[in-house]
């Protein structure tokens, strides 16, 4: 990491991550909603500190950034959803806010004006590129932020089969005197996840059966 770049994310994510993963010195991440290879990227710390593994996105702009900037990791061209099925996909002017649900679409829209793109595209599973690509089922991370469709992305799993040490999601609505009352922290709990941490956008869940080498069994 550059000297005077104290965090690539965000809001700082991949602090959070390089702290989580203290005891590991390389690891394997599936970062979802990528994007950039570094600007706002949650995982192009950890790929600085040897880390590899897939980038995978909605938007193929960025492949050939991916392909120049990290050559150790995969990008793959993808629209993520719960089972593979027709959606429009929407692309505005600013490219972090591409999306195929219809009510993020709205959302930005009024913020953002007209989308500068809209085509029909045909969703996939992460669990059926997990498939494809072999992944090992105990992976280190699992980061997901797929404006809108972060639920669908996980329902799209099967979290018995892969088992990602970590999984990093956006939370949108998020209160913390009714944690599961949010979709995502209750199905993440019914799968043997505990939250451990949390930004204003992002929580991080830890496997309850993995404590990273160091977490302190109360805390899972």
């Amino acid at each position: 990491m550059e000297q005077d770049k104290y965090t690539w994310s965000f809001e700082g994510q991949d602090r959070i991550l390089m702290s989580l993963f203290r005891n590991f010195e390389k690891g394997i991440y599936v970062d979802v909603g990528c994007n950039d290879p570094k600007i706002n990227n949650n995982t192009y710390a950890l790929y600085e500190m040897g880390w590899r593994g897939y980038g995978i996105d909605g938007s193929n702009e960025f492949e050939e950034l991916w392909r120049e900037n990290r050559p150790r990791d995969k990008y793959i061209s993808a629209v993520i959803s719960n089972h593979s099925k027709n959606i429009n996909f929407y692309k505005f002017t600013d490219n972090t806010n591409s999306t195929g649900d219809e009510n993020t679409f709205y959302r930005y829209k009024k913020r953002l004006g007209d989308p500068v793109s809209e085509e029909i595209v045909r969703t996939t599973t992460l669990e059926e590129i997990f498939d494809t690509v072999k992944l090992d089922h105990n992976f280190n991370l699992l980061t997901i932020d797929v404006e809108g469709m972060d639920y669908e992305a996980i329902q799209g799993l099967n979290l018995h089969k892969y088992r990602p040490q970590v999984i990093l999601v956006e939370l949108g609505l998020f209160q913390f005197d009714h944690p599961f009352q949010h979709q995502i922290v209750s199905h993440l709990y019914d799968n043997n996840y505990c939250l451990i941490a949390k930004t204003p956008y992002d929580a991080f869940f830890v496997s309850k059966e993995n404590n990273l080498g160091w977490i302190p069994s109360e805390m899972l």
